[in-house]
């Protein structure tokens, strides 16, 4: 039996805890001695709450920095070469998996010697793919590239000259610090160290910092280049504006797409630098002193100014105006700003690392600013997954993201509202009114899925889950202006592309001919989750419709309430999918869909597909959720692994924690400690914990598998979910070992609340103001006495 949103026979949810007082008084004091010790009392509670106030901060600063020391074999300076690197499983085996610098518009993985040619990416900078013609993010040029000469000798050709010692990323400040040196002779050493970061507060922003102390007194030369050695595309324009700029290199440069990036380089001047007649500098060393030689790059994609190459100059000379210290310093706020947002675990020091290098990465790939959407692997590569925009961003990235950073949370759905006339395209093509969002999207938000690709036909789960997200973000923030913008129009048309791709039959509203998160099975009838998140999608379109006062269809009303649910009515569990029906199944050996049913292959029997939504509450009676839950972990445990088996070694990573938030959920602790230790520890590549979609892959930075992880902590085992009302839908369930989660700030409805979730005990969420407050008032009584 399903019920409505909301659950109504789950577990009561936790009582509203009531706002804590730092004191109560019960009855009088009288008398001086009584005084005296009411006094001393305080005293002691005053030193307490401070105490606690320190520890919380610290505590909070505690975000352990990742090191590296050991870079793998080969030339720490060998230049990235786009198409020259693969990072298939079983290849590279050494290979050194890059530290990620991100700020949602900009990427890029420097290599151990971050002055050589780095892969890059710039959203909105495209090209296409060399088989199948369709668009992809194209890597792009690295500005940050310089050479140091001296006598006779060259950085980044001596290669043999330089040592590479540690690389160190701040995840706190967001900058990566690279300490090297260089033999310059025989009795003259260099020693170096490059800070570089992207800046938050101007996201088309690169800075860099080269500082060097030299052993003797000297000269060195510096030749900054924008390096683009193996980028693809023409050059359209390499000058300067004149004289009178401070820029010193440009770059314009369009691909086969005719896309266009610029790239405009300022280098602040300092003491001991000077410019020579060709784009090169000369750097005066003083022994045992350090000097410094600065970087501003600017890169801008036609995503944001149809001139771009001109607008870098703006956006550079903007920069140097601002100040490298000034940048450095708005950069380090940000990301201060961010971290309120820390999700802190007591009792688990693994979850602890995989969590906060979670939120680093996470967050490293969103900004407000983003105008093109987010991809599974952010902006830390260009190739897998070609930078498209999957249902990752909707159903996982954004309400990961959403209680920390609103306004990056926003800029997605923005993206979707953008995308809004394309996806009506395509639903007219396939005969359908409304919208029919792409399974994977371009910079447009136009359909990118490869034209032999099955999903791109058959894969429509994304539909509805777009429009759950729409209105997720609604409800979280209260935002009444971006509703009637952007939220309602998203609503009202996935409602009317899912009033139509269905039909009534006797057994309610069914879908057929269609595809779930499971690509192994295909051409299915009423798949799980695209029916739960079409009755999700098309309830938030009714609510959505009365918020800004118009009365909804009475068409979306009854199939809200007629819409076909599986249910295996025997065992009362949730089936997969209608059963009774046939299946197209992937043969991996044959590399083909093959007309089926479930007798002929049983293993279609997909898994999961309720639980990956357990984070957006489906409406699912309690009980029939948790039967599903254990009849699904049996069967689990019994399939041999394979990519559609969540949680086998074959698996990807996003799928685990949602596993785990269930167990935790309906009473396993210990197969949720189980569960969220896998996903901490085998979908990470040392040493700067970059997460790998599968296990035996070399690289990342795969988002979806960072933002499943940070909801499995900050939805499902603290029993929040978002709504209109009190989030606190479910009570607290911590996996085992687990005591405690604390947020120090989490978003709700425009208000800022401080969180504790501990095992046994109603989540706790606070006022920051009323919290604030509160220590006002010890504060002021304290002085009074």
């Amino acid at each position: 039996m399903m019920n409505d949103r909301p659950v109504q026979d789950s577990p009561e949810p936790a009582q509203s805890a009531p706002r804590s007082l730092a004191f109560s008084r019960e009855g009088r004091v009288a008398g001086p001695a009584c005084r005296v010790a009411l006094l001393a009392m305080l005293l002691v509670v005053l030193w307490g709450i401070g105490t606690l106030a320190c520890a919380q901060e610290a505590k909070s600063a505690d975000i352990a920095p990742l090191v590296a020391d050991h870079f793998g074999a080969g030339d720490p300076s060998e230049p990235y070469l786009p198409g020259k690197q693969t990072y298939i499983p079983g290849f590279h085996r050494d290979h050194f998996a890059r530290a990620y610098l991100g700020d949602g518009l900009l990427g890029i993985r420097p290599n151990p010697n971050p002055l050589s040619q780095s892969e890059t990416v710039a959203a909105g900078f495209v090209f296409s793919n060399a088989e199948g013609g369709f668009e992809m993010y194209a890597p792009a040029p690295y500005p940050l590239g310089t050479d140091l000469r001296v006598n006779g000798l060259s950085l980044l050709k001596d290669s043999g000259r330089l040592t590479v010692h540690t690389q160190t990323l701040d995840m706190e400040s967001g900058e990566l610090v690279t300490a090297m040196s260089f033999k310059a002779g025989a009795d003259w050493d260099l020693q170096l160290k490059v800070t570089q970061f992207l800046a938050r507060s101007v996201p088309s922003l690169m800075c860099q910092e080269i500082q060097v102390i030299s052993s003797a007194d000297g000269e060195i030369e510096l030749y900054p280049e924008i390096q683009r050695e193996g980028i693809a595309g023409t050059v359209f324009r390499d000058k300067v504006p004149g004289p009178r700029t401070r820029i010193n290199q440009v770059l314009g440069l369009a691909s086969d797409r005719g896309s266009k990036i610029g790239i405009a380089l300022l280098h602040p001047s300092g003491e001991g630098l000077r410019q020579k007649e060709t784009r090169g500098y000369v750097l005066s060393l003083k022994r045992g002193e350090p000097a410094i030689f600065r970087t501003l790059a600017a890169v801008v994609t036609d995503v944001y100014d149809s001139a771009p190459d001109t607008q870098a100059i703006r956006v550079a000379s903007w920069g140097g105006m601002i100040g490298f210290d000034q940048l450095r310093e708005q950069n380090r706020q940000a990301w201060k700003e961010l971290w309120q947002s820390r999700i802190q675990v007591t009792g688990d020091e693994a979850a602890q690392k995989a969590l906060d290098a979670a939120f680093f990465y996470v967050h490293s790939s969103v900004h407000p600013s983003l105008r093109t959407g987010v991809p599974p692997f952010g902006t830390s590569q260009w190739s897998d997954y070609a930078g498209h925009i999957f249902w990752d961003m909707d159903a996982w990235i954004m309400p990961a993201v959403l209680p920390g950073d609103p306004e990056s949370a926003k800029a997605m759905i923005e993206y979707r509202y953008h995308g809004l006339e394309t996806a009506e395209g395509k639903a007219a093509s396939f005969g359908f009114p409304g919208a029919m969002y792409p399974w994977e999207a371009g910079v447009s938000g136009s359909e990118t899925t490869p034209s032999w690709a099955e999903t791109g036909w058959a894969e429509q789960h994304v539909v509805p889950e777009v429009a759950i997200a729409a209105w997720e973000y609604y409800e979280a923030t209260g935002d009444k202006l971006f509703l009637h913008k952007a939220v309602w129009p998203i609503e009202r048309e996935v409602a009317e592309w899912i009033s139509h791709r269905g039909t009534f039959t006797k057994n309610g509203y069914e879908i057929s001919n269609i595809m779930g998160p499971d690509e192994w099975v295909s051409g299915i009838k009423n798949a799980i989750t695209v029916n739960l998140a079409s009755k999700m999608a098309i309830s938030d379109a009714v609510k959505a419709a009365r918020a800004v006062g118009l009365t909804p269809p009475a068409r979306w009303i009854e199939i809200e309430q007629a819409m076909f649910i599986p249910v295996d009515k025997q065992r009362q569990v949730l089936q997969p999918f209608s059963l009774d029906a046939p299946i197209l199944y992937y043969n991996e050996a044959k590399d083909r869909y093959e007309p089926g049913d479930i007798s002929q292959h049983p293993e279609a029997y997909t898994l999961g597909n309720v639980q990956f939504m357990v984070y957006h509450d489906p409406p699912v009676a309690f009980d029939l959720y948790r039967n599903t839950w254990k009849y699904e972990e049996d069967l689990r445990a019994k399939r041999p692994p394979t990519p559609s088996v969540p949680g086998s070694v074959r698996s990807p990573g996003f799928t685990i924690p949602p596993l785990a938030a269930c167990a935790a959920m309906f009473g396993d602790r210990k197969k949720a400690a189980e569960l969220i230790h896998v996903a901490a520890t085998e979908y990470t590549l040392a040493p700067f914990s970059i997460s790998k979609e599968y296990r035996p892959y070399q690289e990342g930075d795969y988002v979806t598998n960072q933002a499943s992880f940070l909801m499995a902590a900050m939805y499902g085992f603290t029993g929040l979910r978002i709504s209109s009302g009190d989030w606190r839908k479910y009570p607290v369930s911590l996996p085992e070992g687990w005591t405690r989660i604390e947020m120090q700030r989490i978003w709700i409805h425009g208000e800022a609340f401080h969180l504790i979730a501990e095992q046994g005990k109603p989540a706790l969420l606070e006022p920051l103001a009323a919290r604030e407050k509160s220590k006002q008032g010890v504060s002021k009584e304290i002085g009074k006495k």
